[in-house]
């Protein structure tokens, strides 16, 4: 059988000698290297920050209750962040000055960071001496979490300075509000223009009520006057006191001509009728002599002599005249007055809505800075328990632990490769021999 008539697999077989020498060759070196190489140990520390913290508020319940478990942040942007942030060489130096046995450049090269598909953050550290792998995860971890912390208590500080700069302004402000008010409420004489407003529309009220009463009693007063006035009118200022009485003269010549014309009446109806002349003309004369008679005879008395004295009832009169001239006199001035002291009580109510808008806008400011200062006091006071909370914003999610076994060098592994890389390389040896061996037959020389 000639070279070309012979498969692979016969000419591994035919140098299977040169096989196990170069594949027991590359076992016995990688079995050499791996014994000679340090074993490296690997831990690893996990952590996340969340999607949201715990918050406390003082103004609402709402906001101290959980709204859910605490789960890592999916987003790429932040974990790309916190990726930047655990390769900054300042977290370097601060672990390395927490572990003086390393320093910040086997730091960076023996930590890796990275997300796994949990979205949690880990930290992988390498080195010759297990515990030294824990502790320097744990501590990149702890270093970490302290970053953080320690920034964002600052940068909580600095709001907390400001906030109580903004503090002391809103005191200033309430401050200068209260004095504007007291100040206005001195200048105005008031405290509550609501029961000013009241007592000035009761006191108009009863200024009315006395105007409109003082009025009728004026006019009853007039009307009291004017009769007085007629009754004095209709008394004569002297009356007699004292006289002397006779019979009427004139009465007796009366009844005798009377007499004397009825005798003459019956007469002459003897011969005539009561519609001749001369019986009318004497009925006629007999009709006015019995008119004289019956005017004389209502003054059966005549005065011979009389004396006259001053009525007293015109003194009544007359003194009553004056009081009352005195009362109208007295709610004339009442009314004027009364009327004087409506029109300043009307004044002042058309000047109080003015005064109170004033005081309720001075008032609405005050409440406004102190309802201010207030939500300031509320925020400084939340700024000071999330402090005192000592709050964390990576939440550990494992803890590196020593590693048992070494994670470098791996032995099978290793050795696994080399019996590989013997075989690939024997298969080729053992070809190259064949063609070398083939080459020498089929020289001419």
């Amino acid at each position: 059988m000639t070279q070309n008539q012979k498969g692979p697999l016969l000419l591994i077989y035919e140098r299977l000698y040169v096989l196990v020498i170069i594949l027991a060759a590359a076992v016995a070196s990688a079995w050499a290297l791996t014994a000679g190489i340090d074993p490296i140990y690997r831990a690893q520390s996990k952590g996340f920050l969340p999607t949201h913290h715990e918050s406390f508020s003082l103004n609402t319940e709402a906001a101290n209750l959980p709204v859910g478990p605490k789960i890592p942040v999916a987003s790429s942007e932040t974990q790309a962040s916190l990726l930047a942030l655990l390769n900054s060489a300042e977290l370097r130096v601060m672990v390395a000055n927490e572990i003086q046995e390393r320093d910040s450049v086997f730091l960076e090269k023996n930590v890796d960071f990275g997300i796994d598909k949990f979205n949690a953050l880990v930290i992988t550290a390498y080195d010759t001496n297990a515990a030294m792998s824990a502790r320097i995860a744990n501590t990149y971890m702890t270093s970490f979490r302290e970053r953080l912390k320690s920034q964002n208590s600052a940068e909580v500080g600095r709001k907390l300075a400001a906030l109580e700069t903004a503090i002391d302004g809103q005191k200033k402000r309430v401050s200068d509000a209260e004095n504007q008010r007291l100040a206005f409420l001195k200048e105005n004489q008031t405290v509550d223009y609501d029961a000013e407003l009241a007592s000035l529309v009761a006191r108009a009220d009863a200024l009315d009520g006395e105007i409109s009463q003082a009025r009728v009693s004026l006019a009853s007063l007039e009307d009291r006057q004017q009769e007085t006035e007629e009754q004095l009118q209709a008394h004569l200022e002297f009356i007699p006191t004292d006289r002397t009485e006779i019979t009427n003269p004139r009465i007796s010549p009366l009844l005798e001509q009377f007499n004397r014309q009825k005798a003459e009446l019956a007469s002459l109806l003897l011969v005539y009728t009561e519609e001749h002349p001369e019986v009318l003309k004497v009925q006629t004369a007999m009709q006015q002599v019995q008119l004289q008679l019956a005017e004389e005879q209502a003054k059966a008395w005549v005065d011979a002599s009389k004396s006259f004295s001053r009525d007293p009832l015109l003194t009544t009169y007359e003194q009553r005249m004056a009081d009352l001239a005195v009362e109208k006199a007295t709610l004339e001035v009442t009314i004027q007055v009364r009327t004087q002291q409506w029109e300043e009580v009307q004044s002042e109510l058309q000047t109080l809505p003015d005064l109170k808008a004033q005081l309720d806008i001075l008032t609405q400011d005050l409440a406004q800075y102190r309802n201010t200062l207030y939500s300031m006091y509320a925020r400084r006071d939340e700024f000071r328990i999330y402090n005192q909370r000592n709050p964390t914003l990576i939440e550990v999610l494992e803890a590196a632990t020593d590693p048992v076994e070494p994670s470098l060098p791996n032995t099978a592994l290793n050795l696994l490769a080399a019996a590989l890389m013997g075989t690939v390389v024997g298969v080729l040896t053992i070809i190259v021999m064949d063609r070398m061996s083939e080459y020498r037959e089929q020289a001419p020389w």
